[in-house]
């Protein structure tokens, strides 16, 4: 059972917490963090400009703080076992470290780009698992069972289900203590740290941040007037709107049913947030289920893919998040013809993978002049969904075709 949780999606730059129990306090967004510990300065500790789901997230340190530059925040009241889930964005310098009170060097993850330090307890994590974790959202997940604690990591798609990109276990006794959260750097120079998402739970292991929030109801469920579903589950109701037996409203509006959606009566009307007003009657029937397809993201998380052997193959892991993609196409101003389209990335080929003559490549042999590559934001559309096309077979004079 999840015990705290806060989705850190506030005015992007403004401060987390002046007021821990006011108006406009981290509680806005899920549970409110307990207190800025070590007296740091609520200049280190706002809402980021950048996030891996909503508008904003955690962000420790700010190029305009003073006394320093690291957030450092208690989230929750004193745990014996634990477990969490986060999302990680760290750039190439400053530090982060989240922990538990009371266990300094024994179950905490320490990552220090500047040093190149990265440990959890005294145990020092691979470096080639550690070069894959910044300038990129890292879902980051442990649990604090009775004699070992164990730390997971998935960057190749941080909402995966499957294995981890990297896993460590070390001994670790549980304890009672909260767990708090730190880093950013010690000089204004050092980039801020962005957590998102984070969930705490008493032990099980929790996955990717659901991206819709579920109501279900086993029997019959009047609500009369108009009923509203909001993002954190809160329900007010006013019309008749049935629900039988195990039906699932979640957050956008793409429909799969396994039974029958009746019929929508007298204006009924489905919005994006998942808003639902009924005029008469909304039965559903069975286990309808609306699911979110696509979850944006701020900065937009780019999808870059190069054609080798036959199909589309994601490099999105070794694109430099630091460097920015750039696409030009069609005709600069008063060419008489369009130039070729072009797209400038920086890619990490450390290892040599993108290297044509490599032999060692996965990829030897298919690189090369003409490779096609394409970057995206956002999935593909849906097998089978409707795609316009224009085959350009047409001739018009003086108009438009």
């Amino acid at each position: 059972m999840v015990v705290w949780q806060n989705s850190f999606d506030g005015e992007p730059l403004t401060l987390v917490s002046e007021d821990l129990g006011g108006a406009g306090s981290s509680g806005d967004w899920g549970n409110p963090i307990v207190n800025l510990r070590n007296s740091a300065d609520v200049s280190h500790v706002r809402y980021g400009d950048r996030a891996y789901g909503g508008r904003a997230s955690l962000m420790l340190g700010a190029d305009d703080a003073f006394s320093g530059n690291h957030g450092d925040v208690q989230l929750t009241e004193p745990l014996g076992e634990w477990s969490l889930s986060f999302y990680l964005f760290r750039t190439g310098d400053g530090w982060v470290r989240f922990l538990q009170d009371g266990r300094v060097n024994v179950s905490d993850l320490y990552l220090d780009y500047a040093t190149n330090a990265h440990f959890v307890g005294w145990d020092e994590l691979d470096s080639a698992a550690t070069d894959q974790m910044h300038d990129r959202w890292v879902r980051c997940e442990a649990s604090q069972g009775a004699d070992e604690v164990t730390w997971r990591f998935w960057w190749t798609d941080p909402d995966s289900t499957g294995e981890p990109d990297y896993e460590i276990t070390v001994e670790s006794t549980s304890t009672s203590g909260y767990l708090f959260v730190q880093g950013g750097g010690s000089e204004a120079e050092h980039p801020p740290a962005y957590i998102d998402q984070i969930r705490v739970d008493e032990g099980e292991w929790l996955g990717p941040w659901p991206t819709h929030q579920t109501f279900a109801a086993q029997a019959d469920l009047g609500l009369t007037s108009s009923a509203q579903i909001r993002r954190v589950g809160r329900t007010d109701a006013s019309a008749d709107l049935p629900l039988d037996a195990a039906s699932q409203i979640t957050r956008h509006a793409t429909v799969d049913a396994t039974g029958e959606v009746g019929g929508l009566g007298a204006g009924a009307q489905i919005r994006r947030g998942g808003r639902f007003t009924a005029g008469a009657s909304l039965p559903l029937i069975a286990a309808a289920e609306m699911r979110s397809q696509f979850r944006p993201t701020f900065p937009p998380r780019l999808t870059t893919e190069l054609y080798l052997g036959g199909e589309w193959v994601d490099i999105s892991g070794d694109v430099r998040a630091e460097e920015p993609v750039q696409i030009t196409r069609g005709r600069a101003d008063e060419a008489s013809q369009a130039d070729p389209s072009s797209c400038s990335l920086t890619l990490d080929n450390r290892g040599g993978k993108y290297s044509p003559h490599n032999p060692l490549s996965p990829y030897y042999g298919q690189l090369g002049k003409n490779t096609p590559v394409r970057v995206r934001v956002g999935p593909l559309p849906e097998e089978g969904a409707m795609v316009l096309a224009d085959s350009f077979d047409r001739t018009v004079t003086g108009g438009w075709g």
